[in-house]
């Protein structure tokens, strides 16, 4: 047995038996390493064991502390279900979250808790104008309107009118189901445009583009599900010419981006020179479900349409 595994056999044995409990700090290095009679690095690599299987989390300056397990996998702590397509609920940072709340109820005060910017809390876009730019998404944070969850936003753009004074909408096959289903409960024609593992069907959708019927195109041009596969830099520079040439826009649902790894895959936004691109991004994803935090960064011409229509509905 490796010096490092006395360490997990140890905390694993202390779970077992109840003397850890979901919360609890577990020994500090010093502590553990004086107790057991092994170096600091051998209780430093249990502990990184440990968190790389979501075991415990950290919290700077602090320690670690032990995370609830699932009863079933309480005795397997390497076992992640990639099933779902949800964040594990035992993942949740509760008391980091705690704290921030704490923090902007006792800074914010009365600003959470009234009407405010139909858009969203100023100080909020600012912070999301500069998480985008970190992502090469280089938008004013005037732009920016902060929905319940992207679904909202898709939503409001499916049932927005258009100034291109069309109605109907393309959507890539296969994809989001919930986006489709507006089809069903509102009657909003829709048509389908073909993407498999190679691509999108770029015959199809110019074919669709030069009949002037169409609003703008779904898409989720990075990291799809269900495909699982990207566009190119090639596609989507193509794509956002085609949006152009024949005033389609493209509604970017940009939602998985954050498991988008390298700096070299940019988003359609990042191509877009003639204001085509309907950004829309959620962070139930990445953060917290029950937040419903998302947002969509509006053209210039489409900004007023969308904002009014969210004021209402």
């Amino acid at each position: 047995m490796r010096q490092y595994e006395k360490v997990l056999e140890t905390i694993r044995t202390a779970v077992l038996n109840g003397g850890i409990k979901s919360g609890d700090k577990l020994p500090s290095i010093r502590g553990l390493s004086e107790q057991l009679h092994l170096s600091n690095a051998s209780v430093i690599k249990a502990y990184q064991v440990l968190e790389a299987s979501h075991s415990v989390y950290v919290i700077p300056k602090s320690g670690y502390y032990w995370m609830e397990q699932p009863p079933e996998i309480a005795n397997e702590m390497a076992y992640i279900d990639f099933t779902k397509m949800h964040p594990d609920k035992n993942l949740i940072p509760f008391r980091e979250f705690q704290h921030c709340l704490d923090q902007s109820i006792a800074h914010y005060k009365r600003e959470l808790f009234c009407y405010g910017p139909t858009s969203g809390l100023p100080s909020l876009l600012i912070a999301l104008q500069n998480h985008l730019a970190k992502r090469q998404i280089f938008c004013d944070a005037h732009s920016i309107v902060i929905t319940s969850g992207s679904q909202q936003a898709l939503a409001l753009l499916a049932t927005t009118d258009f100034e291109n004074g069309r109605n109907e909408i393309l959507v890539e096959q296969p994809s989001y189901g919930v986006f489709q289903s507006l089809h069903a409960l509102n009657g909003i024609p829709m048509t389908g445009i073909s993407r498999t593992e190679n691509g999108l069907d770029f015959k199809m959708l110019e074919s669709a583009m030069k009949t002037g019927r169409f609003k703008c195109f779904y898409t989720i041009p990075r990291c799809h599900n269900p495909l699982g596969t990207s566009l190119t830099e090639k596609e989507k520079q193509r794509l956002v010419a085609l949006a152009a040439k024949y005033q389609v826009y493209i509604i970017e649902d940009d939602y998985l981006a954050d498991l988008s790894y390298g700096s070299k895959s940019m988003p359609l936004y990042y191509y877009d020179t003639h204001q085509m691109v309907i950004y829309v991004k959620s962070f139930s994803k990445a953060f917290l479900p029950g937040i419903r935090l998302g947002l969509a960064v509006m053209p210039p011409k489409r900004l007023s349409a969308f904002t009014k229509q969210k004021k209402v509905l």
